[in-house]
């Protein structure tokens, strides 16, 4: 063979390897980018969780003059402005996923009485996702010092 066609021969195979060398590395870029995507938690889920550290500080500095939560329930918090506007429906309290928000002494909503030392916020109908999720994701450092319990109930 002359030393031409070996020549040619090696460019040929080496512009195949360079092919092969390119083509694995945007299929890597690609599987890293579809994992980090997936990966993701959603948006509305992030919100939701947002709201539950903001409905916490402005409870927290509505009542920080008084001895506790007295008198706090869904309603006298949205007539408080204690809610975000984007949360407000009506007379009902939805996050960002949509789903109901109860504000008081328990999951039932109900209003906070005299001498008790903690609030709850329910976050109603939550998937399996959206639990997991939510339940995995860290607060703050203000609002973990604050936080005493983190409930799932089925």
């Amino acid at each position: 063979m002359s030393k031409q066609k070996q020549i040619a021969e090696i460019l040929k195979k080496l512009k195949n390897k360079r092919l092969v060398v390119v083509l694995g590395i945007v299929a890597l870029f690609f599987l890293i980018s579809l994992v980090f995507w997936l990966s993701k938690p959603n948006e509305k889920i992030v919100m939701a969780h947002q709201q539950v550290s903001d409905l916490a500080t402005n409870i927290r500095r509505f009542y920080q003059a008084k001895p506790d939560a007295w008198g706090l329930n869904t309603s006298t918090a949205i007539k408080n402005g204690l809610p975000t506007p984007q949360m407000i429906n009506g007379r009902q309290l939805q996050n960002a996923l949509g789903k109901e928000v109860l504000l008081g002494a328990d999951i039932l909503g109900n209003t906070v009485m005299p001498g008790s030392r903690n609030a709850v916020i329910v976050y109603k109908n939550l998937n399996k996702e959206e639990c997991e999720v939510m339940a995995t994701m860290s607060f703050d450092e203000k609002m973990q010092l604050s936080l005493n319990t983190i409930s799932i109930v089925n």
